[in-house]
């Protein structure tokens, strides 16, 4: 039986990718983590859209310039101190690059004012998206994705991964509603609102992210006691700081950001870094348009892939195992089953998977695969991926 099972392996390794050419590009590289001999490969060196298993190389990157245990923080500035509860002048809230950012957190902002006696402010509350909020997307993001969950604003700003939940009777100036019998929203880069036709989806990423932001804060503000006499608007903080709130570590950040392709995180990232590449891949050939993998201006090779995994087993902890964020249904039986920690990519007609096979073991492999043109289905794309997965697991694991 087991004759059979890995002689059905050997032959599909030698077909698949014979009938994969004929339709689609394909490529994949598996190597030795402990002396890099190569396995299996095909095309290997070929630069292909890498979806969102470039998210290896933002996290790759963020772990050697900033370190696992870097922090971002979200502040309160203002001119002066306030004077018998009150500040004269403009409260100002600026942002860094913590993708998580949360009401809790703008919660804590409001308590620690508050314990400082801030009772009243006589000026505006003053909204500092922080130095990596512009482009507000990524370069070649698709101008119809926006006001997706996935594609939200990128500010340093964002609440809540920069979306809002909508209820039925959700209303606020920048939502415009239309009749219609399709159910459908538009948000255009550069305006102000968002129109909806039909009815409401149950979250949106609301244009102007950080104004959404600062509108809460001011009611989270009201909650504490402190009242804002002033509007909402953007500008640059300025005086000293009041109130700071860190965010968890990088190495926190990165194994929920990676576990759920959370592309706004990244995007902040590898922004926060400024956007250099790891140092294995300095020089080389490639093209890194953003830090998420949303972006089809990205080119990038398997074994490229490979070589930053390889180089950095820092990455094994923070890469999803099966069952958990976008490997929660793959992976959980086989000779592969929970036995794989890797990143996955998905765009329309593209496919990735990049990670470990067998990690922290003796027979672990190192392996990255790439599919582009793929017109049929993402179920498609994902089994083929599983299947040459499974196929290695069965032949190349050390007897």
């Amino acid at each position: 039986m087991l004759a059979t099972r890995r002689a059905f392996w050997i032959l599909w390794l030698l077909v698949c990718p014979l009938w994969a050419q004929e339709d689609y590009e394909l490529s994949y590289l598996l190597v030795r983590s402990d002396n890099g001999q190569v396995l299996a490969h095909q095309e290997e060196a070929k630069l292909r859209t890498p979806a969102s298993t470039m998210k290896i190389l933002t996290a790759a990157a963020a772990l050697e310039t900033l370190g696992s245990q870097h922090r971002y923080s979200t502040t309160v500035w203002a001119a002066g101190q306030p004077q018998r509860g009150r500040l004269r002048g403009d409260l100002n809230l600026k942002g860094e690059a913590d993708p998580e950012l949360t009401e809790a957190a703008l919660q804590d902002l409001a308590r620690q004012l508050h314990s400082q006696g801030l009772r009243r402010v006589q000026g505006d509350m003053v909204i500092d998206e922080g130095e990596f909020a512009w482009p507000p997307y990524g370069p070649g993001w698709a101008w119809d994705d926006t006001g997706e969950g996935y594609s939200p604003e990128v500010t340093g700003l964002a609440l809540n991964g920069g979306v809002v939940t909508l209820t039925p009777d959700f209303q606020a100036p920048w939502l415009h509603r239309e009749p219609s019998e399709q159910n459908s929203t538009y948000l255009i880069p550069g305006r102000a609102g968002a129109i909806v036709q039909g009815e409401l989806p149950a979250s949106l990423a609301p244009p102007c992210s950080s104004l959404r932001t600062g509108e809460r804060f001011v009611e989270i503000l009201k909650l504490h006691g402190i009242h804002l006499n002033g509007t909402v608007r953007a500008g640059k903080a300025r005086g000293q700081i009041l109130a700071t709130h860190q965010s968890r570590t990088l190495q926190e950040i990165l194994s929920q950001a990676m576990a759920a392709s959370d592309n706004l995180a990244m995007e902040l990232i590898h922004r926060s870094t400024g956007g250099v590449l790891p140092q294995t891949l300095e020089g080389r050939k490639l093209r890194k348009a953003d830090g998420s993998g949303l972006s089809r201006y990205n080119l990038i090779s398997a074994t490229q892939l490979v070589e930053v995994l390889r180089s950095h087993p820092d990455l094994k902890p923070i890469l999803p195992g099966p069952g958990e964020g976008t490997l929660k249904q793959r992976f959980l039986t086989g000779a592969a089953g929970g036995k794989i920690r890797a990143k996955t990519g998905t765009l329309g007609n593209v496919s990735g998977l990049a990670g470990y096979l067998f990690p922290e073991t003796a027979e672990e492999m190192v392996f990255a695969i790439l599919i582009n043109g793929h017109l049929d289905s993402t179920t498609q794309r994902k089994s083929l991926e599983n299947g040459l997965v499974e196929s290695w697991a069965q032949e190349f694991a050390r007897r």
